[in-house]
C-alpha cells in the first residue's frame, strides 16, 4: 500500500495547484485533459488501496476464525482472493456514502448514526461474504443497540492510531520544507510509510471490534 499511497498523496497535490481549482481556469480555453488524467490515476490507485485493504481483511478473517494455529497462507493466495473483493468493497463504498448524505440532507444525526451503524461494512464484506446493500443492513443489524459503544472506540481506536501520524507528518513537512523543499517527496514517502502500517493496524483492530460487537447482547 505504501507505493499507491505516496502517489495518490503527490497527484492530490498536483490537482490541487491545477487551474480548475482556482481562477485561472477558463472554460474552453484551459487544457484539461491533464486533470482528467491525474483523475484517473487516482481512481486507480484508489482500486489499488482498495485491494490492498481488502488483503489485509481477507488476513485477519483467517485469524479470527482459526480455531488453532496460525494459518499460513502465500502472499499470491491472500492476493488473489482480496481482488475479488474490490469492486464490492468499492461500489459499496460508494453506496454507503450516498446514503449517509442524504440521511444528513434530512437531519444531522440520522446522516451521523448510519455512518456509525455502517462503518462495518468493509469486515461484512470479505468475513461474512456479503455485498452491497446486504453488507450495509448486516453492519446496521450488529451495531444496533450499541451504537455508542461502536462509536467510542472508532473514534478512540482512530485518535490513538492516526493522530500521531498526522502530527509526526505535519512536523515533518515542515522541518523539511523549511530544509529543502526539493526533499518534500521523501517526506510523502515516509508518511506513506506510516499511514500504511496505521491502515494495516486499524483494519485488523475494526475486524476484533466487530466481533466483540457480535457477541453483545441484541436489543429489540
Amino acid at each position: 500500500m505504501i507505493l499507491p499511497l505516496s502517489a495518490l498523496t503527490i497527484s492530490s497535490e498536483i490537482l490541487e495547484n491545477h487551474p480548475a481549482f482556482n481562477n485561472e481556469f477558463v472554460w474552453g480555453q484551459t487544457d484539461i485533459r491533464p486533470l482528467i488524467l491525474l483523475f484517473a490515476i487516482q481512481l486507480a490507485l484508489s482500486l489499488v488501496l482498495i485491494w490492498g485493504v481488502a488483503c489485509v481483511l481477507v488476513v485477519g478473517r483467517r485469524m479470527i476464525k482459526s480455531k488453532a494455529g496460525r494459518a499460513r497462507t502465500s502472499f499470491a493466495v491472500v492476493r488473489k482472493e482480496g481482488g475479488k473483493y474490490v469492486l464490492n468493497l468499492f461500489i459499496t463504498g460508494i453506496l454507503r456514502d450516498i446514503f449517509t448524505f442524504f440521511w444528513a440532507l434530512l437531519l444531522i444525526i440520522p446522516g451521523i448514526i448510519y455512518g456509525i451503524r455502517t462503518a462495518f461494512y468493509h469486515v461484512v464484506i470479505v468475513c461474512e461474504d456479503s455485498g452491497y446493500r446486504l453488507a450495509l443492513q448486516k453492519s446496521k443489524e450488529v451495531v444496533y443497540g450499541h451504537t455508542w459503544t461502536a462509536l467510542l472506540y472508532l473514534v478512540g481506536i482512530c485518535f490513538v492510531m492516526f493522530v500521531p501520524v498526522i502530527i509526526i507528518s505535519g512536523i515533518l513537512g515542515e522541518v523539511v520544507y523549511e530544509f529543502d523543499p526539493r526533499l518534500i517527496p521523501i517526506v510523502y514517502i515516509l508518511t506513506s510509510v506510516l499511514m500504511s502500517f496505521t491502515i494495516l493496524i486499524f483494519t485488523l483492530s475494526t475486524i476484533l471490534l466487530y466481533a466483540e460487537i457480535k457477541k453483545l447482547p441484541k436489543h429489540t
